[in-house]
């Protein structure tokens, strides 16, 4: 009797181990795929709390030197598409009419505070601005759905407030 193995035990281990390591790497790069677009979700996710805790936050209401003593009517958060997936946050303040002033307003004239965040794997559909008007929040429903090669997620903040992620 001969000891060891014949080339065709050999050959078949060989291709069992290939199949199984193909499936292996298939499975982590989709997982790695998922992992990096669930990084990006939670930054935004992050930022529309942080826009909803600012406009709930009595200082922010209320005329501050940071300001310019200025009266904040809403905290929005604006996630942009086309400025490299963007997220920042601006303030519209009261004018001079005692009336707010836009989004666009708050845009062009830089209303925005803290540093902008940046998407680092994922792409945005659309712009989409997120308005907590002070001082208790309010908001219309909004959605802004994130890509990563073929997963996505969808991010909606309801009428309430409630940030779902689906």
């Amino acid at each position: 009797m001969k000891k060891g193995f014949s080339l065709v035990e050999i050959l078949v281990s060989v291709a069992i181990i290939g199949i199984l390591s193909g499936i292996g790497i298939q499975a982590f790069s989709a997982s790695r795929e998922r992992a990096r677009l669930e990084e990006d979700v939670s930054k935004v996710v992050r930022a529309i709390r942080k826009a909803q805790n600012s406009a709930l936050a009595p200082s922010r209401s209320t005329a501050t030197g940071i300001f310019n003593n200025q009266k904040i009517c809403s905290i929005v958060l604006r996630v942009d598409k086309n400025i490299s997936n963007n997220l920042t946050l601006y303030y519209t303040v009261v004018n001079n009419s005692g009336v707010c002033t836009s989004v666009a307003d708050a845009v062009n004239n830089n209303k925005s505070y803290g540093s902008p965040d940046k998407l680092n794997y994922s792409t945005i559909n659309s712009s989409t601005n997120f308005i907590f008007s002070i001082p208790f929040a309010n908001t219309t429903q909004k959605s802004v759905k994130l890509t990563r090669g073929n997963v996505s997620k969808t991010i909606t903040v309801t009428d309430q407030g409630l940030i779902k992620v689906e």
